[in-house]
């Protein structure tokens, strides 16, 4: 739904390239690899653990071992003058700079199972969709793919184009991923994507500035009320700051507006599939947003938190709910910007008067799909195995954009992976191992939702937002959600 800013500048690609030659001296280590066959090729030794701990290379079918780790499948070595079987792979994010260890990962898979896998970089979004239209109808679809939201594997398996992994799921361990996050990719009782990653949003903060001012972090909406007020103005130094972000571009206007009423137990839809977008909850939250207004950046209506984000990072405003990807920014701005590395610390959006604190803002989640066309079921689902089993999903976490959350809850919550974060990212992903427990998707709350897709599609969100920001009064923001509710009823129509 929203796609995410683009990963590592110069200090990343920098520790990247360390992590790079720590992972292919082991690789060499354990079985021998030319650094040239790195890239799409089948010729690396068998997992190694992560450095700091971890599990000695998978031995076993996938399952739960006596102490509750799940293990990669046993590789049986392939008779030496078989052809490689070669994978093609459609990825919206690209091995550099987003994941450097994917060639190196995926070569020791290959090395196991006398494969190839070949990486072809999609751009996500309608090009993806037609691609993989064309490629169906030509009978050429690839055998696994990444949706880069629940929205798209949804969209995938209702078209026939993805074969359903509940078992899968089930064999890795279903309650090892977060409840939402199973529900959002299922259609009809059929799940469509194994949870990978997670981008949730959250509040990230400037404890310096909230400290110098005696705020203490905000729990509440009217607790950021307050902070962004008292934090709009000019700093010690006589700098213009801001408040609160605010960003209503059609890109990032529909987190935004959930970001708001997720935490109130708002809805645009209730549980039956009422319309619900001009309940008491949702004016709560469209008046809070109301409030901060005055407290934003200007040129609000069209920006994204993209743009929020980089005036975050050079230190223009005080408090940024976006999403955890914030913490590859923060890591590649501790050269330029180290007061703000130093300084931001992040935790849950606050929670609204009537939040019943079981429900927080927008949820961002890829996942990885199978072509329902492969002719190597057996190898991909092989693939899907040891890719998630907890070794390897432990070291594809070490390359990946700092800030997206492993969706293994197992994974995100070892401590072994967590103290080779960097610093400046691990209150960032603390936040966001939480926020992923809860966080929900605008109009779909309940599941997959076509409705809510449209919604998002023409707008809805965006211009209720803007006339919320422009309303006068209470009664011109109940009018603001009585326009948004005709415009609900026409994309369900209903009654």
């Amino acid at each position: 739904m929203c796609a995410e800013p683009p990963g590592a500048g110069q200090l990343e690609s920098e520790r990247r390239a360390k992590y790079m030659k720590t992972l292919s001296r082991r690789t060499l280590l354990a079985g021998s690899i030319s650094s040239a066959a790195f890239f799409l090729a089948a010729c690396s030794g068998a997992p190694s653990a992560p450095s700091g701990g971890g599990s000695a290379a998978p031995t076993q079918a996938v399952g739960t071992t006596a102490a509750g780790a799940t293990q990669a499948p046993a590789a049986s070595a392939a008779p030496a003058s078989a052809a490689a079987t070669k994978l093609i792979y459609w990825t919206f994010m690209k091995t550099n700079p987003r994941f450097q260890a994917r060639p190196v990962l995926f070569a020791e898979f290959g090395k196991q199972h006398n494969a190839t896998i070949e990486v072809d970089d999609v751009d996500a979004g309608n090009p993806e969709n037609q691609k993989l239209a064309a490629s169906f109808a030509a009978h050429v679809e690839p055998d696994i793919l990444d949706p880069d939201s629940a929205d798209r594997a949804v969209q995938w398996g209702q078209q026939g184009f993805l074969t359903p992994v509940d078992d899968l799921v089930a064999q890795i361990g279903k309650d090892d991923f977060p409840a939402v996050s199973i529900n959002f990719a299922t259609w009809k009782g059929k799940l469509y994507g194994i949870p990978l990653l997670g981008y949730p949003h959250v509040m990230h903060y400037r404890k310096d500035w909230l400290d110098q001012e005696g705020i203490s972090p905000p729990e509440t909406s009217d607790d950021l009320i307050a902070a962004a007020k008292k934090l709009n103005g000019t700093t010690k130094d006589g700098q213009q700051r801001f408040g609160v972000s605010i960003y209503f571009a059609s890109v990032h206007a529909p987190p935004f507006f959930q970001n708001f009423i997720g935490p109130n137990d708002g809805y645009t839809f209730d549980e039956k599939g009422g319309i619900a977008i001009d309940s008491e909850q949702v004016f709560q939250a469209m008046k809070t947003v109301n409030t901060l207004i005055p407290y934003g950046e200007p040129g609000y209506t069209n920006l994204s938190y993209s743009d929020t984000r980089n005036l975050y990072t050079e230190g223009k405003i005080a408090i940024e709910i976006d999403s955890t990807s914030m913490g590859v920014a923060l890591v590649t701005g501790a050269k330029t910007h180290p007061e703000v590395t130093e300084n931001t610390q992040s935790k849950l959006i606050p929670w609204g008067p009537s939040s019943k604190k079981d429900r927080s803002g927008f949820n961002g989640i890829t996942y990885f799909a199978i072509g329902v066309q492969t002719k190597y079921a057996d190898l991909v689902r092989q693939f899907m195995s040891w890719f998630y089993s907890k070794d390897v999903f432990t070291r594809a976490f070490l390359s990946y954009d700092w800030g997206l959350i492993p969706e293994r809850i197992s994974v995100a919550t070892d401590p072994t992976w967590f103290s080779q974060v960097p610093k400046a990212a691990q209150s960032v992903i603390k936040a966001g191992t939480e926020a992923v427990k809860f966080d929900t998707f605008p109009g779909q709350d309940w599941g997959p939702s076509p409705a809510g897709n449209q919604l998002v599609a023409s707008d809805t969100y965006r211009n209720l937002l803007i006339k919320v920001s422009q309303a006068k009064s209470d009664s011109e923001i109940k009018a603001a959600l009585q326009w948004a509710k005709g415009d609900v009823k026409q994309a369900t129509q209903q009654d």
